[in-house]
C-alpha cells in the first residue's frame, strides 16, 4: 500500500507549492530589505526599488495554487473512477477547515483582524472550499460535455463578474466571498483540464532547457503583469 501511494504522488508539486508560498510571503512585504537605509531620490535607485517591489507577484502565486488544486482533485477521477462523495468531502474539508479555524483563532490572539468571509488573505481558502463542494456536481457535467466546454463557460462567468463590478486595482479578493470563487474558477478548472488531457504514463518529460525556459518565461510574465497592475 505504501509503495502504491508513493507511485501516485507526483514529484515536484510540493516544490511548486513551496515556491508559491515563498512568493506570497515576499509579496506581503516580507522580502529582504536590500535598499534599507539608502536614499530613493536617485533615478537609478527608484528603478531598482520599483523592480524589487514587483519581483514577487503574490496573486499570481495564489492562482498557481488554484491550478495545482484542480489538477490534484480531478486527476484520480479523470479516467472514470467513481467518486464517493461522503468520503471525498470529509477528506477535503477536514484538511482545509481545521487549519483555517486555527489560523483565525491564532490571529485573534495576536490582535490581527483575519475574517473568513471578509476581504482578507483567507479569500483563496474560502474559494477552495467552494470548489471542493461543487466538484461532485461538476464532475458528471465534465464527463458529459467535456472539460473544455465547462472551462469555457467558467471564463464567461468570470468575465461577466469582472465587467459588472467596479474594481480599478484588479484585486482578486475585492469581489467578496460570493463572487471571488467565480473569478478564480477558470484557473481551478484549468488544473482539471491538465489532469484530463495529460497521460502521465506515456508523456515524455521535457528537456531541462525547455523546462527552464518555460519556468523563467512564466516568472517574467508575472513580474510584467505586476508592473502593469501597479504602474499602468
Amino acid at each position: 500500500m505504501k509503495d502504491s501511494r508513493s507511485r501516485e504522488r507526483l514529484v515536484g508539486l510540493d516544490s511548486l507549492r513551496f515556491i508559491c508560498a515563498l512568493v506570497v510571503t515576499m509579496g506581503h512585504g516580507l522580502g529582504p530589505p536590500l535598499l534599507q537605509g539608502t536614499s530613493h531620490g536617485a533615478s537609478f535607485l527608484w528603478v531598482v526599488q520599483a523592480l524589487l517591489h514587483n519581483l514577487y507577484n503574490g496573486p499570481a502565486a495564489v492562482i498557481v495554487f488554484f491550478v495545482l488544486s484542480g489538477f490534484c482533485i480531478h486527476r484520480p477521477y479523470s479516467t472514470g473512477k467513481n467518486l464517493e462523495v461522503g468520503s471525498y468531502l470529509a477528506r477535503r474539508l477536514i484538511r482545509i477547515l481545521l487549519p483555517l479555524a486555527g489560523a483565525v483563532f491564532l490571529s485573534h490572539l495576536a490582535g490581527v483582524r483575519l475574517t473568513v468571509l471578509g476581504n482578507s488573505i483567507l479569500w483563496s481558502l474560502v474559494a477552495e472550499v467552494i470548489y471542493y463542494l461543487i466538484y461532485p456536481a461538476l464532475l458528471p457535467v465534465v464527463r458529459r460535455v467535456g472539460i473544455r466546454r465547462v472551462l469555457g463557460a467558467s471564463f464567461v462567468g468570470a468575465a461577466l463578474v469582472v465587467a459588472s463590478t467596479h474594481n480599478p486595482y484588479g484585486e482578486y479578493a475585492a469581489y467578496g466571498y460570493k463572487l471571488n470563487w467565480i473569478v478564480g474558477l477558470p484557473c481551478w478548472l484549468a488544473g482539471c483540464a491538465v489532469a484530463q488531457t495529460l497521460n502521465l504514463t506515456t508523456a515524455h518529460p521535457p528537456s531541462r532547457l525547455r523546462l527552464a525556459s518555460w519556468r523563467t518565461g512564466v516568472y517574467i510574465v508575472s513580474v510584467c503583469l505586476s508592473v502593469l497592475r501597479f504602474h499602468s
